[in-house]
């Protein structure tokens, strides 16, 4: 047997064994839900009180159909989103809600599935390995049994041939679980995915709903953005250069009469000529900052949490290369949030935390800021530039989390999606 061959056999096994656990807990709740299923069969055949306790079965049904997403959701690492809206009102609204609800319809077509072939298909699935290792452990002990109880797997083993063709037999259920588990485990996770999950025009419908909010948010940042540009040019660079302007005139006019007062006037224009050029560069660097370039989101910040005026740590690992959009979004946040900081915590430590989690396409950018300080961060009006921040992160699609109780600590999280 060649190593590549007994590598594969020994994926196979290893696969099979982690998923048996699973297929033993989706056989109690296969059923669970046969049961759950009967159940509401016998109400809506039921006259009179069947149909009066019909909406609080289908209530029951929501509510173990929601227990069954975050279980297979828990088992593929990934949330299992829902449209589902819960029954309210008297019996007849309800009952009218809930034959109206195509959610109703797929949690009932997912439960029939899930209870009657789903039990019996993963029961055979679960009895595959117990059945090899009753017929491989047949030859180690069928020989001290009386014969009035011989042992016994498809037959009954009453001599040594008969032993040796159970270990066979075992050996052969053993293979066929191997290769059978994994694929009824894909079988069940894909049956739950494609009837509990949102239907397709929920999904694109709320799809449509966050990409229209988030474009309002991309429009809202950038129109943040251009006013934020022109008031630091108008505030400041335009006010610094229209004063070089005039110290030149001023110039201009005293080199015939007053030569001896053009030196300290060149010294204005020229200190007034220097600041305006810093302002400029401060804005510029302000649109896309040219650190990002030069030494990447890790370097990037660094350089602003060394600038920072209150000590604080920075922990970069993990982090991966994202999109420059992205990158450029993460450092505003951080450079931001290290302002706030700086002005309005009046703490003696923060901390920085930039990592890169998931997998493309989840793949997502999460920035952590926290302090010691006096907290109150929540009030936007108090000049935190939280509300900035969130305008940032929304034209992403990205999350923002704030915790910053009076009194401390602060925690800005941050999570930003790279997309593919």
């Amino acid at each position: 047997m060649t190593p590549g061959l007994t590598g594969r056999i020994r994926a196979r096994v290893v696969a099979a064994a982690r998923v048996l656990p699973f297929l033993l807990a989706e056989t109690a709740r296969s059923f669970i839900s046969f049961l759950l299923f009967s159940l509401i069969l016998f109400l809506a055949i039921a006259v009179s009180i069947g149909w009066v306790a019909l909406p609080y079965a289908i209530n029951l049904l929501d509510r173990w159909a929601e227990a069954n997403r975050r279980w297979i959701g828990t088992h593929i690492g990934r949330a299992i989103p829902s449209d589902h809206a819960p029954l309210t009102g008297n019996w007849f609204e309800r009952a009218h809600a809930m034959l109206r609800a195509p959610s109703v319809r797929r949690d009932l077509a997912w439960l029939v599935g899930h209870g009657v072939p789903g039990f019996l298909i993963t029961l055979t699935a679960v009895a595959l390995p117990l059945g090899a290792v009753n017929a491989i452990l047949i030859p180690a002990y069928w020989w001290v049994l009386p014969e009035s109880e011989p042992a016994s797997s498809a037959f009954e083993v009453t001599s040594w041939p008969l032993a040796w063709a159970t270990l066979l037999l075992g050996l052969a259920y053993a293979a066929v679980a191997v290769w059978l588990l994994p694929l009824v485990a894909r079988l069940r996770v894909w049956w739950s995915v494609r009837w509990l999950g949102r239907g397709q025009t929920q999904h694109l419908s709320q799809q449509v709903t966050e990409l229209t909010a988030s474009r309002a948010s991309a429009l809202e940042a950038h129109g943040a953005e251009l006013r934020r540009i022109e008031r630091d040019l108008h505030d400041g660079t335009q006010n610094k250069l229209v004063g070089v302007v005039m110290h030149l005139g001023i110039l201009e006019r005293s080199l015939g009469r007053e030569p001896e007062q053009v030196r300290p006037l060149l010294e204005k224009a020229q200190a007034a000529a220097t600041t305006a050029l810093s302002e400029l560069r401060d804005v510029v660097r302000s649109i896309y900052p040219p650190v990002l370039d030069e030494h990447g989101l890790d370097g990037a910040v660094a350089n602003a949490v060394a600038r920072c005026p209150v000590p604080c740590a920075l922990d970069t690992d993990g982090l991966r290369r994202a999109p420059t959009a992205v990158e450029s979004a993460a450092y505003f946040v951080v450079s931001e949030a290290l302002t706030n900081v700086a002005k309005h915590s009046r703490a003696g430590q923060a901390w920085v935390t930039i990592t890169t989690r998931g997998t493309s396409p989840d793949e997502r950018l999460v920035v952590e800021v926290r302090d010691e300080g006096v907290g109150g961060a929540e009030d936007a009006v108090g000049g935190t530039g939280i509300a900035g921040i969130r305008r940032r992160v929304g034209a992403f699609v990205g999350v923002v989390e704030l915790s910053s109780p009076d009194g401390g600590p602060t925690m800005l999280r941050v999570e930003l999606p790279c997309g593919s």
